[in-house]
């Protein structure tokens, strides 16, 4: 019935999905472990006043495929189950718009007004004040607003 619907909807919107998702395991994964991204942001910001930068290998290419493998096929089951029993979209959508419009509007700028300030040599202190306060709010808005979608889903 519609759930199969879901189901089709969700494997057939697989490879646009997957991609950035298995991307995000693999840099996650990896900055647990080695602190790659940390270590080659670094470089790139120390570099940067240089016209010559150094390539270093995707995160693709490090993995393991048995590990590529894992993933994408737990992405797919978590993505089948998940298109199986959630039966309101509503919910997905607000979940997904909550996490959105929290991180592109309020959380991302001010993290990064904290690391550019973090960089300066001269703090500036109302600059530093902004950005926790941003990032302070949209985490603050995503949790209450994915409060009321959750009870949506309680009730």
């Amino acid at each position: 019935s519609v759930k199969v619907i879901f189901l089709v909807i969700f494997l057939c919107a697989l490879p646009f999905n997957i991609y950035p998702v298995k991307l995000c395991v693999f840099n996650f994964v990896e900055e647990i472990r080695s602190n790659r991204i940390s270590k080659d942001l670094d470089t790139f910001l120390v570099n940067s006043q240089n016209t010559s930068h150094q390539k270093t290998k995707g995160i693709e290419d490090l993995v393991s495929d048995q590990f590529h493998n894992g993933v994408v096929i737990s992405i797919m089951v978590l993505l089948c189950i998940f298109s199986l029993v959630v039966e309101d979209l509503r919910v997905v959508f607000g979940i997904i718009g909550t996490f959105s419009e929290a991180i592109i509007n309020f959380i991302m700028p001010g993290v990064l007004l904290l690391v550019t300030q973090r960089q300066k040599k001269e703090k500036n202190q109302l600059h530093i004040g902004i950005g926790v306060v941003m990032a302070v709010f949209g985490a603050l808005y995503f949790f209450i607003s994915n409060y009321f979608t959750v009870m949506k889903l309680i009730k």
